[in-house]
């Protein structure tokens, strides 16, 4: 692939901004998926060629991960040091750094929410669910992970311009813009997307030694990275693929599509931790003490600022009291549309919309997905 044929990193962040700034979706998604592809289909960690192979596969790749973070746990306990994070400013660096592609770990399985009455999609479609923590402030991931920035000092740059952007700050980015983009064009991509979201949802030593480094420094290891999506345990999408691939017309070549997913995620999908190094490139703005975890008292996690009680919904929002108007205004003409509609199907396309990656941590996002998995729960 010629260098030519990178991506420009304006059309990077003009697609993450989708999801900070509640943006519509870029004209040119598509076409940047297509050549994130196309720079995958050379990555060298691929699924096995046949299908029949891939469950005894995925499942001696998931032992070995384990076996990896065993070790590590055992290294630990017999007094190594901290492979990753030295002090707290290096971690409070990556969060930084991290945080588009955290933030956005999941949002692709947005793009099968439509699916939700179809039996063989309902587990992506309760992970999507689960990403958004099911409509409640203080399980959905984004707002976790922005409680988690905020807890160290660490703002999220999700729109910072190109230019000031170095190469560890882009890898992340991309990876965003590449669960965005398979969001917004699953019904083209739905193979890539499934075997995108295989990859994402195999167990991840890196990810797990990296959780486990977080709880060390005093950091709510469960917003940087949930235990099923480090460890594995909730792999919808191959659930999905058993189903899909017994309808499909042509299942080898739906099965190749997925394998190109599986390399995308090779390729944007896993997140480069550091080397657990002191010195110049871990300072940060000090807030704690480097090399000391700020004080933490027992099952003490992050959380957005305490908000005034409301009868259906909390979330941060602006102390003016017309903001506060504007916000009642809308949820109560959702509270409308969906008393007016004539079907349950109906009902679900209007909270679908409003769960988009960049709406679903919004006041009338949360709403939408809660409303959403209650009728989902009656169906599943």
């Amino acid at each position: 692939m010629l260098p030519s044929a990178a991506p420009a990193p304006d059309t990077t962040c003009r697609i993450v901004a989708t999801l900070s700034d509640h943006l519509a979706w870029p004209d040119d998604a598509q076409s940047y998926l297509r050549l994130q592809l196309d720079l995958a289909s050379d990555q060298p960690d691929g699924l096995p060629p046949h299908y029949d192979l891939l469950g005894d596969w995925l499942g001696q790749q998931a032992e070995q991960a384990l076996a990896a973070h065993h070790s590590y746990q055992r290294q630990r306990a017999e007094g190594a040091p901290r492979r990753h994070f030295a002090n707290v400013a290096q971690l409070r660096q990556f969060l930084a750094s991290a945080a588009p592609a955290r933030l956005a770990a999941g949002a692709s399985l947005y793009g099968v929410l439509r699916r939700w009455d179809d039996v063989d999609f309902q587990p992506m479609v309760a992970s999507y669910l689960d990403y958004t923590g099911h409509g409640v402030p203080r399980h959905n991931q984004y707002l976790r992970y922005l409680a988690l920035l905020g807890a160290h000092g660490a703002p999220p740059p999700l729109a910072q311009g190109a230019a000031t952007e170095s190469a560890d700050d882009a890898a992340p980015r991309r990876g965003a813009a590449v669960e965005l983009a398979l969001a917004r064009h699953a019904d083209v991509h739905l193979a890539e997307l499934i075997g995108y979201n295989i990859g994402r949802q195999q167990p991840c030593a890196a990810l797990l030694a990296a959780r486990h480094e977080l709880n060390e420094l005093g950091a709510d290891a469960d917003a940087f990275a949930d235990p099923a999506d480090a460890a594995g345990s909730t792999p919808s999408a191959l659930l999905t693929l058993r189903g899909v691939m017994a309808r499909v017309s042509d299942p080898a070549g739906f099965y190749r599509r997925v394998d190109d997913g599986y390399r995308l995620h090779a390729l944007v999908g896993r997140l480069a931790l550091p080397t657990a190094m002191p010195g110049p490139q871990a300072v940060m703005p000090p807030r704690d003490a480097l090399d000391a975890p700020p004080p933490r008292r027992a099952n003490d996690t992050p959380a957005p600022p305490r908000q005034p009680e409301r009868p259906v919904i909390r979330h941060a929002f602006p102390g003016d009291e017309h903001a506060w108007e504007a916000i009642d205004s809308e949820l109560r003409l959702l509270e409308a549309r969906l008393a007016s509609s004539e079907s349950k199907e109906e009902a679900m396309q209007i909270l679908e919309r409003l769960m988009a990656p960049g709406l679903q941590h919004t006041p009338v996002g949360l709403m939408a997905a809660r409303i959403f998995s209650q009728l989902f729960r009656l169906s599943a």
